[in-house]
């Protein structure tokens, strides 16, 4: 259980520094942060979590992310 809560804060600290980086046109800054903060919570909801989620788990949830933001209009630049 230690190992993988250790696996997950690696890989969710590798992620941050990889941000992927999303384009709209005539968004704010204010905008993409609260898509970015409802994505995040939409695939937290359905992986259980950070702390329940496995290496596999964290590229899955990658994808998804980046197809919710996709979902409101951004696109990954």
């Amino acid at each position: 259980m230690m190992i993988r809560m250790v696996l997950c804060l690696a890989l969710l600290s590798l992620s941050a520094c990889g941000k992927m980086a999303f384009v709209k046109e005539g968004a704010t800054a204010e905008q993409e942060q609260h898509d970015r903060w409802d994505c995040k919570q939409k695939v937290y909801t359905m992986y259980g979590g950070p702390s329940r989620m496995g290496a596999g788990d964290m590229i899955s949830a990658r994808d998804d992310f980046e197809q919710c933001m996709t979902s409101k209009g951004w696109t990954r630049s």
